[in-house]
Formats: C-alpha cells, sequence, structure tokens
C-alpha cells in the first residue's frame, strides 16, 4: 500500500473503466514502478484486462463483495 503514483481527472460523461484506461494511457515514470492493481468489480472482465495491458504492465485483482 502506500501513495497514490497518479491522479486522473475526467469529465462526468467519462466511465470508471474508461477513465481508468485514460489515465493508464497518459506515460508517466510513476507509473512504471507499480506492479498490482485493486479494483472493485466493476473493473472486471477480460476486455478490461487486455486493453489495460497494452497500457502497463501489472496484475489486476478484482475484489467483489461477497
Amino acid at each position: 500500500m502506500g501513495l497514490p503514483h497518479a491522479i486522473y481527472i475526467s469529465t462526468a460523461n467519462v466511465t470508471d473503466r474508461n477513465g481508468a484506461l485514460e489515465a493508464f494511457a497518459i506515460p508517466s515514470a510513476s507509473l512504471t514502478v507499480v506492479s498490482n492493481i485493486i479494483v472493485d468489480g466493476a473493473y472486471s472482465g477480460e476486455n478490461f484486462q487486455i486493453r489495460y495491458n497494452n497500457c502497463i504492465k501489472a496484475t489486476v485483482t478484482v475484489v467483489k463483495r461477497t
């Protein structure tokens, strides 16, 4: 755990999933040290993981409510 490596602000018409992908697409030296990304169930799905993998090389862990 630690401090945020990046902050991205988008307009209200951008979904959380798309906003995350836009944030990952911005070249940032601080994102190269990110090895694990923890997200909630809204980010689940193979499509999201494939798209984010094109931007940043890290493991995505989806935490779902029980």
